[in-house]
């Protein structure tokens, strides 16, 4: 993906083009990153062996690794949200 396709020239579009291709290419990337720790966090909880402390660090990654999906989602609606009320 090209976050600079559609900025041929400095124009309203193309800046409002850019700024809505980093902001999708960010929140893909981050929402790949939560998705891993995700997983890591799983993982984690699996192979703990009923260790207290093991699954009490998992249990914390996986927490923060949910709120940091819920936020990404949350910030990608917004500005979808707001670009489209600019634009309309």
């Amino acid at each position: 993906m090209n976050i600079f396709s559609g900025f041929d020239k400095f124009s309203k579009e193309g800046i409002s083009q850019f700024i809505d291709n980093l902001t999708v290419y960010a929140t893909d990337t981050i929402g790949i990153i939560c998705v891993i720790f995700i997983l890591v966090g799983a993982i984690q909880m699996i192979t703990s062996s009923g260790n207290q402390e093991q699954v009490t660090k998992a249990r914390s990654t996986l927490t923060w690794a949910v709120v940091g999906l819920i936020l990404v989602i949350g910030a990608r609606l917004f500005v979808d949200y707001l670009k489209n009320f600019v634009t309309s």
